[in-house]
């Protein structure tokens, strides 16, 4: 039986059941198209993915103590940060969820919408790659991937993500950079002003990695992205 699961929690946990697949839409581009006067077909200007919005429908399949459990479901959905089917291998991270009106939809129909709105991307689980000199690194995803690193080294050092050369001051055993976020720290203590250069990206297909100075291995959670 296909199942819902909700940062890790499935609804077979709460004796629901999925009515039916949910229709997750493809993401949508933001494109501008720009006519410009004397050239053949508009100028067209390609912007970032909008986020998506879907509905799951749901059945509760008993019917005794039935306040106690909504309270439960209610909290589950609202409370959403990562969904993903059971049945598949990735999931969506959650921006936003509610139930309207679930409990006359339950004492009427049996079954209630939950709505989510959603990033525009499909996630796999984290995947951490550890390399001890440079080399290649495959990344698998159908969209550029903004990785998390952790660099092991000490004193300066310089990293090169294909044609990306970012640099490193003062390492202290580590430096860790989330590139989603685009932010540089050790533990808890920020550490933008050690880098030199913009946040890499992991390109589709082969990645060419390298490193000098001070800098002794790398660890790379690839966080693989799908359109």
């Amino acid at each position: 039986m296909l199942e819902l699961i909700i940062d890790n929690k499935s609804s077979a946990d709460f004796g629901l059941c999925l009515a039916e697949t949910p229709s997750i839409p493809s993401p949508e581009r933001d494109v501008e198209r720009v006519p410009v006067r004397g050239r053949h077909g508009s100028l067209t200007k390609k912007y970032a993915y909008k986020d998506i919005s879907f509905s799951v429908s749901l059945n509760l399949l008993e019917d005794d103590g039935i306040k106690d459990k909504l309270r439960y479901i209610r909290a589950w959905i609202l409370n959403a940060k990562k969904l993903q089917l059971s049945d598949d291998s990735v999931f969506y991270r959650i921006k936003e969820s509610n139930i309207p009106d679930i409990d006359n939809e339950l004492n009427l129909l049996g079954k209630f919408e939950a709505n989510f709105v959603a990033d525009p991307f499909q996630f796999k689980e984290s995947k951490i790659v550890t390399l001890n000199s440079p080399g290649k690194v495959l990344y698998s995803g159908t969209i550029e991937s903004e990785p998390y690193i952790k660099i092991y080294g000490t004193g300066n050092g310089s990293l090169t993500f294909n044609s990306d050369v970012i640099h490193f001051q003062d390492i202290s055993e580590y430096i860790e950079i989330d590139c989603e976020n685009q932010q540089a720290f050790k533990g808890t203590d920020p550490r933008n002003d050690k880098m030199i250069g913009e946040y890499p990206l992991l390109q589709i297909g082969m990645n060419d990695i390298s490193w000098t100075g001070g800098i002794t291995k790398i660890e790379i959670d690839v966080r693989e992205v799908y359109l």
